[in-house]
Order: structure tokens, then sequence, then C-alpha cells
């Protein structure tokens, strides 16, 4: 497997067994900023890419790292990613003995691993933060104040993903991210997986997944398209 790009982070090359796609690790290449927006299609696998990105750079630097999802259930997930990863790697690194709790993992270097919800007290935590799903959330807003209070110092970076919503506040959060000009803003849709030539999306699926959701839906779950924007266009 090649080595990710560097872009935010230190890649420290960990070897696994997991595949990737190559429209994956365009997420973490190009201009250098302290903070990434994608705004992607559904099932695109950034949970899972977003992972081995985090452990990686965790391993090497020896910085925190936070998950910041919509539900403990959500949180648990990316816990799981990380978890087989950790698995997959002890063959080829020396990882030491890592501490697990139900929320955590702890790294032998130090590093921490966390995987919280809205529900959870993070404010008190620091490191490099994923903030997935955003725009789903009870509250974009405090969602993203929580992951800019705590990947504040100049060596932490936060990465926010999300498949666009109906949501009026994740919308304008949303647009206040992209006009920061500290921001790497990414866009990922169902014509980018199909022209991609990933294996799990072609042309039948394209056509497939349009005729089983509303328009509406397609172009939000799928296109990116967030269901405000032509309104704002109309104003």
């Amino acid at each position: 497997m090649p080595p990710i790009p560097t872009n935010l982070m230190t890649i420290a090359g960990l070897p696994v067994d997991s595949f990737f796609f190559a429209y994956q690790y365009e997420w973490n290449t190009g201009p250098k900023s302290r903070n990434r927006v994608l705004t992607k299609m559904r099932q695109a696998g950034a949970d899972f890419f977003f992972s081995y990105e985090a452990l990686n750079d965790a391993l090497h630097t020896g910085r925190n790292q936070i998950f910041l999802c919509c539900s403990t259930a959500s949180a648990q997930a990316i816990k799981a990613y990380v978890s087989a990863f950790l698995s997959q790697a002890a063959a080829y690194t020396h990882t030491g003995k890592i501490k697990s709790g139900k929320s955590h993992l702890e790294l032998s270097n130090g590093a921490v691993i966390y995987f919280t919800d809205l529900r959870s007290l993070t404010s008190a935590l620091s490191g490099n933060v994923y903030v997935s799903e955003y725009a789903w959330s009870e509250s974009p807003r405090n969602m993203i104040a929580i992951a800019k209070g705590i990947s504040m110092h100049a060596h932490h970076h936060a990465t926010y993903y999300t498949t666009p919503s109906p949501n009026p506040e994740a919308r304008q959060e949303y647009k206040k991210l992209c006009r920061n000009n500290s921001v790497t803003s990414m866009v990922f849709t169902a014509d980018d997986a199909a022209a991609s030539g990933a294996m799990l999306f072609t042309d039948n699926w394209l056509n497939d997944m349009k005729k089983e959701l509303s328009e509406e839906d397609w172009k939000m779950l799928f296109m990116c398209e967030w269901p405000l924007a032509s309104k704002e266009l109309a104003e």
C-alpha cells in the first residue's frame, strides 16, 4: 500500500491490509491549511479513511485526535475502525500497550484518541479534531464551536465532513466555514465517485440510485447540493 501524501499532518506510513480508493487519498493532499471542509456524498468512506489518518498521525507525532460525532453510536463505530487498524498494524509496527476506555484509546506514546458526541464533556480536550456529519447534528453551530475550541492551538487542525442536509443552521455554518481563509474546501459527488473508477460506483449504480430516490434527495445526498442553496440564489 502506498504511503498517504502529507498535507495537514505527518504520516507514519502505517502498513495495514485495508484497501483505500484513490479519491480518498486526495482528501489530504493539496494546499496546506489548518482546517478542511469536505462535503461528500453518502457512503463515501470518510469515517473509515479519517480513522486511519488520525491513527497514523497519533502514532507518529503523539498528538491527540478527537472524533466529534452526532451520536454515541457513530462515535463507537469510528472507535471500532481505529481498533481494527491497530490490530492489523500490530504485526508490522511496535505500537506498545494500548489502554482502552469506553470512549478513548490511549497509545503507548501518550497520544489519546477520543470518540465523543455533543453530550460528552469535550471542551477540556485538545488535539486534532474530526467533525463527522455535522450537518445532521441536533446543533451544527454548537458542534463546530466545540471543534474550534479544542483544535485552536497552532499545531492542531480540524476536519469538518458531512453530507448536506436541509437544516438552515447547518447551511449557514457551512458557509461560514468556507469563508475562512485557513480552510481547504473540497466536494465529492456521486459523479466524482463513478469517474474515479472505484469498483463500488459504476454507471449502472448511478442509474439505479437515481431511480430509487426523489430528485431532491438525490441532489442532496449524492450530488452535494444544499437544498437552501437555490433559494439563496433567487433572493
